[in-house]
């Protein structure tokens, strides 16, 4: 009957009887073998006389892991809300650090992860279209990294109409209004009753989202009664309407004035 005792120097790992056919397996698992060059040895044993044999075994660092996040689609105007969650593990344990790119361009330097291994990534600067990101985590030996599609599409203009309220028959109704767009595109705007053009035009909007005054739109042919004023506004890509309620009323009272049929009643006849 043979005993088999692993041993790593004078440490003793494991000892336990050999198998039917003399296994004398060894369960890594169970142990706390560090990244590195470890020189077993197997001792076998019959009771009487003991032999041994040594083995090299190497244990490498396991890469970090990166995880870019999955891909998202955004407008322009929520680039400076939006951030990319990324995330980075590592077997090991080792201290983490990130990194983020599109192609050659670096968009955040070398930065620690956080606690639970963030990575985040503030967006900024980013043009309309589809951007390739790629998070890079090193742990001290090795780097991998994880690349998610970012999209940005162009934002819908805004339209603010005024002019609501009530007016006489047969008076100017004048409609003032505001438009924005935050891409600074050139915009077409038109103010409709129904299927009706009152006003139209083109204005440069102002990159960023500042709101742009449009000249006023007076018309003074509308008819009694209510009516839902329009303004619409598109950048060419996507377009933003919205209503103010005007009604037109009758206010002044009709006048009568008759008229004789005879003037001078000659001669007088009694």
């Amino acid at each position: 009957a043979l005993t088999c005792s692993w041993m790593e120097g004078v440490n003793v790992l494991q000892v336990s009887p050999a198998g039917p056919s003399g296994e004398c397996p060894l369960n890594l698992s169970a142990l706390a073998l560090g990244i590195g060059i470890h020189t077993l040895t197997l001792e076998a044993s019959d009771g009487q006389a003991a032999s041994s044999d040594d083995m090299v075994l190497t244990i490498n660092n396991t890469p970090p892991v990166a995880n870019a996040g999955e891909n998202i689609t955004i407008t322009s105007d929520q680039i400076a809300v939006t951030t990319i969650q990324g995330v980075a593990t590592d077997f090991d344990g080792n201290a983490l650090t990130c990194r983020w790119t599109e192609g050659l361009t670096v968009l955040k330097y070398w930065f620690s992860a956080g606690l639970n291994g963030e990575c985040p990534l503030s967006l900024s600067a980013l043009s309309l279209g589809l951007h390739n990101l790629t998070l890079e985590v090193y742990d001290g030996q090795a780097t991998s990294s994880n690349t998610m599609d970012l999209t940005i599409d162009n934002s819908a203009p805004h339209a603010a109409p005024g002019g609501a309220g009530v007016y006489a028959i047969n008076t100017p109704v004048i409609l003032p209004g505001d438009v924005s767009d935050f891409d600074g595109d050139m915009l077409n705007y038109q103010w409709t009753d129904g299927t009706t053009v009152l006003c139209s035009g083109n204005i440069q909007s102002v990159a960023g989202g500042a709101s742009v005054l449009l000249p006023d739109c007076v018309v003074s042919n509308l008819s009694l009664g209510m009516h839902t004023i329009s303004l619409q506004v598109s950048d060419g890509f996507n377009s933003d309407t919205k209503s103010v309620a005007v009604q037109i009323i009758d206010n002044i009272a009709p006048t009568i004035k008759p008229v004789a049929n005879k003037y001078i009643l000659w001669p007088p006849n009694h």
